[in-house]
């Protein structure tokens, strides 16, 4: 695996956080023994907004996630192109900013991944299927079932809330 002299740069700098995989690839590369490894949680979660930082921690050692979420996807769940979208919605969002936190959210589904997954419990509103996050093409690629189904074998069920029902 090689990397651009940019974005070397760029996190020599801390104008950009490391993915998990930078860092095992440096550890490796330097023979740096794990260390490298080590310090990696503490400089992902710098990538997340302060309020959401603590939670990181709460998330990172979950052996059940449940979360209800009536506008969009869940973090978790969610396809770079679609976090992406979202997280261009904020106000002010410069390019590079959003950048780091799709970055950061991708890096958060690896505690979907660990030997031993969170069981993750979602239910999502209906109402995201007719609310257009990004492209057609975005939203069809999130389809929230597939996504889990094929990434995430501690997910049993995804469960939507139909209008009908009501609250």
């Amino acid at each position: 695996m090689s990397y651009s002299v940019g974005t070397i740069s760029m996190i020599e700098t801390a104008r950009r956080s490391p993915t998990e995989e930078f860092a095992r690839h440096c550890d490796e590369a330097l023979e740096a023994e794990g260390a490298l490894m080590r310090l990696w949680p503490m400089v992902s979660h710098a990538s997340a907004p302060p309020w959401f930082r603590p939670w990181l921690d709460v998330e990172a050692t979950a052996e059940a996630i449940r979360t209800w979420e009536p506008l969009v996807v869940p973090g978790l769940l969610q396809i770079e192109d679609y976090a992406r979208a979202v997280l261009s919605g904020d106000v002010g969002a410069e390019p590079e900013q959003v950048e780091e936190h799709v970055i950061a959210r991708m890096e958060r589904q690896s505690i979907l991944r660990r030997p031993k997954p969170p069981l993750l419990w979602v239910v999502i509103d209906e109402g995201f299927l007719h609310r257009p996050i990004g492209s057609p093409t975005v939203m069809s690629a999130q389809g929230p079932s597939s996504q889990c189904l094929l990434h995430n074998r501690s997910c049993r069920r995804i469960r939507h809330r139909t209008s009908s029902r009501g609250l």
